[in-house]
């Protein structure tokens, strides 16, 4: 009979411990000194002739019982590598979401800016002298530059160079696109890298200077879990402010487009033909005859599939619940990005500080 309940007793406290290791609440128990299992004793009896022992339970809480400690710190360190481990998949998710607009921001640059620099495509393959990166095409740039918003042709014509008005008003059109993602240089005050001078050289060379900042640019909620901003001066952010919040900037540049337009079906006369006439020219200059013409046309196609980047993180900034506003912005190309920047509301400069 001794042997039996021998057998039990060990039985018994294979099974506790075994429960104790499989439902760790029960062995954080034991710490505060109440026992998590009945306390046993064993009481040894003999009678003539036979001796026996008795096993007895005492209640719960009757008094401290041997702590576990191995199997404590044992739990302990399975918990905290459990919790480690879900917090490195959550960070590795987060990263990877982060990494994959990154990705196609540079992607698309690198392949805009292999297009437009150095492929034959914007000709068709043909070689003629206004499809090739050199004197011609320069120079066409310059005179460009020189009627940039029609100031000189309005104010000097016999002195102003004299272009094709359709390719005159389409290089205004794109340079007003660009310019007005001016509306968000508050974007650019808490990022590591400043906005203005990028979008500085997007008003000379659109997307190569206006991709590059997308990619290099911080979400809101990254710039709101760290510490590290780059620091201006007050003057530069209040003057960025007043540009970014001002609502004659996106009046102004509509009006640069609908101006671009009248220009690019009526200007200089019957010379180069009706409104027609003046279309057709201008699809064979973007598809088969001028690097220019293409580059601008590529242009507007990247300005409308990207316009919409930064207005997410604006309404974040302001505060601001919108989704018809959004998807208009997005998908209305120059005219939804005007609508945004006129119906947002205004951006406290306090937040902003």
């Amino acid at each position: 009979m001794a042997r039996v309940m021998r057998v039990m007793l060990l039985a018994w406290s294979a099974g506790a411990c075994t429960e104790a290791f499989l439902y760790p609440s029960f062995a954080g128990s034991s710490m505060t000194g109440h026992a998590p299992f009945p306390a046993l004793s064993v009481r040894s009896s003999s009678h003539k002739g036979s001796s026996a022992l008795t096993l007895s339970a005492a209640p719960r809480g009757s008094g401290p019982v041997p702590h576990r400690p191995l199997l404590s710190r044992r739990t302990t360190t399975m918990r905290a590598n459990l919790d480690e481990n879900r917090q490195s998949d959550g960070d590795t998710k987060i990263a990877y979401a982060d990494l994959l607009p990154k990705l196609t921001v540079w992607f698309t640059w690198a392949m805009y800016i292999f297009h437009v620099f150095f492929s034959d495509a914007p000709c068709g393959g043909q070689a003629g002298e206004m499809c090739n990166i050199g004197l011609p095409v320069t120079m066409e740039a310059i005179n460009l530059s020189f009627n940039f918003w029609f100031i000189m042709p309005a104010l000097f014509p016999d002195f102003s160079p004299n272009l094709h008005p359709a390719l005159e008003a389409f290089f205004n059109i794109v340079v007003a696109w660009g310019a007005l993602f001016f509306g968000f240089l508050s974007d650019g005050s808490k990022q590591k890298v400043p906005m203005l001078p990028f979008m500085v050289g997007t008003a000379f060379l659109t997307n190569v200077f206006y991709l590059p900042y997308l990619g290099l640019r911080e979400p809101y909620e990254k710039l709101q879990e760290s510490s590290e901003t780059r620091s201006d001066s007050a003057e530069g952010s209040k003057v960025e402010l007043k540009i970014s919040e001002s609502k004659a900037l996106p009046l102004l540049l509509t009006t640069v487009f609908l101006v671009s337009m009248a220009w690019g079906a009526y200007a200089r006369g019957s010379e180069y033909g009706d409104v027609a006439t003046r279309l057709a020219t201008l699809w064979q200059m973007v598809s088969s005859s001028d690097r220019l013409a293409h580059s601008f046309a590529v242009d507007s196609l990247v300005f409308w599939v990207f316009q919409g980047w930064l207005v997410p993180d604006d309404m974040k900034r302001r505060g601001y619940k919108d989704d018809s506003a959004l998807l208009i912005a997005r998908s209305v190309p120059f005219f939804g990005l005007v609508y945004y920047l006129l119906v947002r509301p205004d951006l406290d400069s306090s937040a902003n500080a």
